[in-house]
Formats: C-alpha cells, structure tokens, sequence
C-alpha cells in the first residue's frame, strides 16, 4: 500500500478517553506523521489536581505505524470473512440513520461552543493586559486548529451516505493505503485509554465484552468505535 508524505488518515478521529479532548500529532517526519499526543496534555502538562483542578492529562501518546498497523489488522476482518461482511452489509441496510450521527453531531457542537468562549476569553485577557502577546497567539493557534477540525467533523457527519455498500467502503480503504475518507466511513472515532482509567459505562455504551473492558482497563489501548454499532458481529 502506498500512501502520499502529507497523509494524516486519523485526523480528527483520535479521542482521549480520559478528559475527552482531541488526541493530534506531536510529530512529523518527512510530511508524515510519527505519533500523537492529547491536546490537552500538549497544551497544560501532566495532571496538577493539587494545584489547579482538572488541569492538565496524561500524555496518551500513539505511535502512528502501531496505530496504522492496528487499524489495518482491525479492518482485515472485514476482507477474509465473506460471511462476516454479508452479515456487516446486512445490519448496515437495516439500521440506516439511527442515534449515533446525532450524538456526535450534539457532542462536536458542545465542544466548538467551549472552544469559541475560551478563543472570547483569551482576547479579554489580553486587552486586559492578563496574557502576553506570544501566549495569545500560541494558545489562540491551538484553539483554532481544533476548530477547524470540529468544523470538517460537523461537515463530513451531515453528508452521509443514505445507503452504504461494504464492498466500496473496503475499496476505499485499500485504494492508496487507508485514506482519511475511507476511515472515516467505518469509524466514528478511536478512544484512546491509558491503564485504569476506563470507566465501566463505557462497557455498555459501546457493547464491549468483559475481555476486552479488562485488557483496557488493567494495559490501556485504543478503542475502535463504528461508525454503526457492529460490536455484536465482532465480538
């Protein structure tokens, strides 16, 4: 598979699972990205609850080969069992639209509402002479930045296809490497979990096994959400 210098196929997909914040890269070599750290945790540094409440996280840092590894593993499922894909084109023609689209739609506005007053804030406290110049602008880059990933993410989640074909979609994926455009088609976003911090609601939000809940739990890892719930023909 070949893939062009600039490919970023995750962009926008990767999700701290603990403060819920966009997990983007910290690296590039070449055009190509190297691995990917929380925003938050680029931004404000490791947790200091003793000092400030609710600042900072934990890195969550993924390495972009293991995650693309990962990912093509995971998709392969589909390619080698023809009745796993019947089974996955069956439930995906009787389910349609249902609720998932709507709560990530709800779930991206909530957040572009935060980003837009911490950018209102900002300003305020530089016209009030709190926050320097250099501090304006790199924090304001990094708001902005996520905006317009939030806004591509509201764009791409209000033209989905009616009715998908999992034949084309697995093309996609493998036409020239897996592509933003075709990842994005299967995966809703991808949950990225340090040891112990998983909550147990996140089991039954997302119909894991017990198995799979444990090995998050107790060794940390990444969490592949479907765009439509197919959990139950995985499992």
């Amino acid at each position: 598979m070949s893939r062009k210098p600039t490919d970023n196929p995750f962009s926008g997909l990767l999700i701290c699972g603990r403060c819920g914040r966009a997990v983007t890269v910290r690296k590039r070599r070449g055009g190509i990205p190297v691995n990917y750290v929380c925003n938050k945790y680029n931004q404000q540094g490791c947790i200091k609850d003793d000092i400030r409440e609710g600042w900072g996280c934990n890195p969550h840092r993924v390495d972009f080969e293991y995650l693309n590894k990962t990912a093509v593993d995971y998709i392969r499922q589909f390619t080698e069992e023809e009745d796993l894909k019947g089974k996955i084109f069956q439930k995906l023609m009787s389910e349609r639209r249902k609720t998932d689209s709507a709560e990530i739609l709800r779930t991206l506005k909530n957040r572009e509402k935060q980003l837009k007053k911490q950018i209102n804030t900002l300003y305020d406290d530089r016209l009030n002479g709190i926050l320097p110049d250099f501090l304006f602008s790199e924090r304001s880059a990094s708001i902005k930045k996520e905006l317009e990933s939030i806004s591509k993410q509201l764009e791409r989640h209000s033209d989905e296809d009616d009715e998908p074909n999992i034949d084309n979609l697995l093309q996609k994926m493998y036409a020239d490497g897996i592509s933003s455009e075709g990842i994005n088609m299967l995966f809703g976003k991808i949950l990225v979990y340090e040891p112990f911090e998983i909550e147990p609601q996140v089991m039954h939000d997302y119909d894991i096994d017990e198995r799979s809940f444990r090995l998050l739990r107790d060794e940390g890892g990444l969490l592949f959400v479907q765009r439509r719930q197919w959990n139950t023909i995985l499992h």
